[in-house]
């Protein structure tokens, strides 16, 4: 306890910035408290009756088996619940926190397994949990560690758009980052935040010339999310670019051999899971086990939302998916024209790959792509107009889909 005392001591102005204490207090506190109100108060699109059931609705399959329950009496006593929290992937993470991964083979018959949830993200929650399990849920332990990940996240994002742009990049950027449609999920007992910290320290340790630190956090992001292995991409660029895009040069020097870390771990993880399951692709053939299909292009459902295009089904806000898609493109673009080749390609891959999957939970992927939000950051230095309108279309689209996501509502995923 001394030692950490005396390292809090030591790198106070590093672990605790003005403006991300603030941004993270506030957009927290908002985030918390609105997911309270709405929860008692918004009507709760569920499996089971309760009293207050007013409609009985049909899944997307046709099978009544959802239903639509009304706000009861508003209980001040237990107003503050975390259970609403507890929503989707949040329930698989917590069973493979308590039971580990589903002992079946692939090739015999079993319902969805947890195999393409990977490991790190849980683990940790696990050695949080287990001493303070007389004490606080799974869920609670998951959205405590999650709001810390989150705000170190944010103080990485802060010091590595300051040292490559300035500081009112850096308050753009985690400004919003904190208040983005699907920013909840930072929150939440799920990847998000921890993926943030990942990356952001993967590059802000790149950008320092650290290569060694930066290669071996990559590696943990590719136990945290599928995505992170387009990392070792923005590697490579960064070496190459720093010797004056030379290939002779480059291969010379010792930080580019270190791009053979960046996969360890997850070949470690798919290890296990051939032992597990008798297959090292379980985790990504298991995808369609969750019904998850798989188009041929990323480009593909654009095209067919645009064939018929739709407002609103269970699993997505088509139009706002779709705008919001479509300035995520455009952002993309500025991040190959402000940032380099190398996070461009990182983005636009860390979007397509989801998208082969269609619109379901393409908010919350946006999330991870964090070039995107530092190319906002660089476009609204000096444009109050345009940030405000940001700020402004943002907030409106939070408040919808949080609301709508601590009471079960499909797209909100």
């Amino acid at each position: 306890m001394n030692k950490i005392l005396h390292y809090i001591k030591d790198n106070y102005k590093k672990l605790f910035i003005k403006e991300v204490v603030i941004i993270f207090i506030i957009t927290r506190f908002f985030i918390f408290f609105t997911a309270e109100i709405s929860s008692k108060i918004y009507p709760e699109y569920i499996y089971k009756k309760s009293e207050y059931t007013a409609y009985q609705l049909q899944d997307y399959k046709g099978n009544e088996t959802y239903f639509l329950n009304i706000a009861g009496a508003l209980n001040l006593k237990n107003f503050i619940n975390l259970d609403e929290w507890r929503q989707f992937d949040a329930i698989h993470y917590e069973r493979l926190v308590v039971n580990g991964y589903d002992d079946y083979k692939l090739y015999e018959n079993h319902p969805a397994a947890n195999w393409p949830f990977l490991p790190f993200y849980p683990g940790l929650v696990r050695l949080s949990w287990e001493p303070l399990s007389k004490y606080l849920s799974v869920n609670t332990v998951g959205i405590i560690l999650s709001n810390i990940f989150f705000y170190f996240g944010l103080i990485f994002v802060f010091r590595f758009c300051k040292d490559k742009y300035n500081k009112k990049v850096a308050n753009n950027t985690v400004w919003f980052l904190s208040i983005f449609p699907s920013t909840y999920f930072f929150s939440a007992f799920y990847t998000e935040s921890l993926y943030l910290l990942i990356v952001a320290s993967s590059f802000y340790y790149l950008n320092k010339g650290n290569y060694l630190k930066s290669a071996i956090i990559g590696s943990i992001g590719a136990i945290t999310r599928i995505t992170a292995i387009f990392l070792p991409i923005v590697y490579l660029w960064e070496i190459f670019k720093k010797n004056k895009y030379k290939i002779t040069e480059t291969i010379k020097k010792r930080e580019l051999y270190y791009i053979f870390i960046f996969p360890a771990l997850l070949l470690i993880y798919l290890l296990y899971i051939n032992n597990l399951t008798g297959s090292f692709l379980s985790p990504f053939k298991e995808q369609m086990n969750w019904g998850r299909t798989t188009f041929s292009t990323p480009i593909y459902p654009i095209i067919e939302y645009l064939k018929e295009p739709y407002l609103h089904i269970p699993w997505d806000l088509g139009l706002i998916t779709v705008i919001i898609l479509t300035l995520t493109f455009y952002l993309i673009y500025q991040v190959f024209r402000k940032m380099g080749l190398g996070y461009g390609i990182f983005s636009l891959l860390s979007l397509s790959l989801p998208l082969l999957s269609g619109f379901a939970g393409m908010n919350r992927f946006i999330l991870s792509i964090l070039p995107v939000f530092i190319a906002m950051g660089i476009l609204t230095e000096g444009k109050n107009w345009l940030y405000n309108v940001l700020t402004v279309f943002f907030l409106m689209m939070l408040c919808i889909y949080l609301f709508s996501f601590v009471n079960g509502y499909f797209f909100t995923m």
